[in-house]
């Protein structure tokens, strides 16, 4: 029936934001995390006003909202990664680092601390970026028995 099946427990254990991956300890992780936070919005459709105030975990149309946000923010999480990722290659610092490398001309802590603290501010930037492009949750309904998250771009 479908042609993908995606596990959101294997996938959350390479998201670095989400320290520990069973289902409601994930999704609270992806809600708070300073990476993802502002670039995602989640809400519930008319209906589903009870699970504004609290969690309902283990209850199954809430799990299977947990685990559409858990994947929506892994999803955001490798866009923001990747496009970080290009950004560093692209950039003449890193390049220039890159080359110091190659010579042996530089210590490899202070090297890597080099790299990383300008990766940090590249994903800043981009994860600033990212907000622009949201993934919105309009609906959590009701579909032969089981609960459906409706996304929209």
């Amino acid at each position: 029936c479908f042609p993908m099946t995606y596990d959101t427990k294997l996938l959350s254990s390479y998201c670095y934001p989400i320290k520990k991956t069973w289902l409601g300890h994930a999704y609270r992780q992806c809600l708070e995390s300073d990476l993802l936070k502002g670039n995602l919005h989640f809400e519930f459709d008319t209906g589903f006003e009870r699970y504004n105030d609290e969690t309902q975990e283990h209850e199954a149309a809430y799990d299977a909202y947990m685990t559409g946000v858990l994947f929506a923010s892994a999803a955001k999480f490798k866009e923001i990664l990747d496009e970080t990722g290009e950004k560093l290659n692209h950039t003449k610092e890193f390049q220039e680092l890159m080359k110091e490398k190659e010579d042996k001309k530089v210590d490899k802590y202070e090297h890597r601390k080099k790299i990383n603290q300008l990766k940090n501010e590249i994903m800043i930037s981009v994860r600033e970026e990212a907000k622009n492009k949201k993934i919105e949750t309009y609906a959590l309904v009701e579909h032969e028995n089981k609960a459906v998250v409706i996304t929209e771009k």
